[in-house]
């Protein structure tokens, strides 16, 4: 019964095409999606981390956004494009809950008339709650017109690289899961059989039957036969091939320069660095601060200009090229991060 009697000719190269459309077709199932984290998560550990390091402004923001928090929020938008957190005020203190699931109802299409039934995650179980939009920070990263009420994430607006990172990702492991070791062909006929030697393999040295043996003669055994063979991980050109272009386009989904994940140095890594702020960090905040203020009824800031506060050298050619340009002393001066500017 098919797949089990069909018979796999394996080519011994493999074209980059060929490893595109494999790759496609390993991801059709779900559970590969989950692979493809591995290069996503390089993204989305940056988001991450740039946003644990902003500071936060406004009445108790500081003790509601913390440092946990705006990490957790930015990992998650980049993930799926939605961060759910129930704004708990029963309590002597206002609390952050993150939410683990959830349905939203409503026919109005104003935010305002939304109910949210909340599954809220504990170590002895889960607690249910349903919640106006008004005790709802809920995040999005981006929405489709025909359904506002559900976030999409860089890898769920563009649907094929995600099911291809996926495959790519998929196919590398099921590779690295094989065993791996030498073995050592033997004119020993008395010997495990080869099936046996290598399915307990695990990295180390085995002796097989040799195919010279058989029969006294070499007949039609392979010339290196005796010889010390590997086994292991040994995927195709093209496969490395297409997770690094792979890797490219996904960091450009989510905003990140190249430059701040491959070799880059100099000029170009804080011009890099820079562009990934003011493009990608700086915008992500102003979506979260915007959701914050409105549900929180007080103005929130998060910003993120300490990033670069290290960054010296550039501040103070960005201060001689404002004032070059005929920009006030003290303008120029706050605008470039030199002083904080009141």
């Amino acid at each position: 019964m098919w797949p089990f009697n069909r018979t796999e000719n394996r080519a011994a190269t493999s074209s980059y095409a060929d490893t595109v459309n494999a790759a496609v077709a390993t991801a059709l199932s779900d559970s590969a999606l989950d692979l493809g984290r591995g290069v996503f998560e390089i993204a989305a550990g940056m988001w991450a981390r740039g946003a644990a390091g902003a500071t936060v402004e406004g009445h108790q923001a500081a003790s509601l956004f913390t440092p946990r928090v705006l990490s957790q929020c930015a990992r998650l938008l980049c993930h799926n494009g939605n961060a759910v957190y129930y704004v708990d005020r029963d309590g002597e203190q206002t609390e952050l809950i993150p939410v683990a699931t959830w349905d939203i109802t409503g026919t109005s299409p104003s935010e305002s008339q939304w109910f949210y039934k909340l599954q809220l995650a504990a170590p002895d179980g889960d607690t249910e709650r349903i919640a106006h939009s008004d005790s709802v920070l809920h995040f999005r990263y981006a929405t489709n017109p025909m359904t506002p009420h559900q976030g999409l994430g860089p890898l769920q607006i563009a649907v094929a690289t995600g099911k291809l990172a996926a495959g790519i990702e998929a196919q590398l492991a099921n590779e690295a899961a094989q065993q791996s070791g030498y073995i050592i062909p033997t004119p020993d006929k008395e010997r495990t059989t080869l099936a046996d030697s290598i399915r307990g393999l695990e990295g180390k040295t085995k002796l097989v039957p040799s195919v010279f043996d058989f029969g006294n003669t070499r007949g039609a055994s392979p010339n290196k036969d005796w010889g010390v063979i590997r086994l292991g991980l040994n995927p195709p050109a093209s496969l490395v091939e297409l997770r690094e272009n792979l890797l490219v386009s996904i960091l450009g989904l989510c905003g990140v320069p190249v430059e701040l994940v491959k070799e880059g140095a100099g000029t170009a890594a804080r011009e890099s660095f820079r562009r990934f702020q003011v493009l990608t960090i700086d915008p992500v905040l102003s979506l979260m601060q915007q959701e914050a203020s409105r549900k929180l009824a007080s103005e929130v800031t998060f910003k993120a200009d300490n990033l670069s506060s290290g960054d010296i050298a550039s501040r103070a050619r960005a201060f001689q090229s404002l004032v070059g340009g005929g920009m006030e002393l003290e303008r120029a001066v706050a605008l470039s991060g030199l002083v904080v500017e009141e």
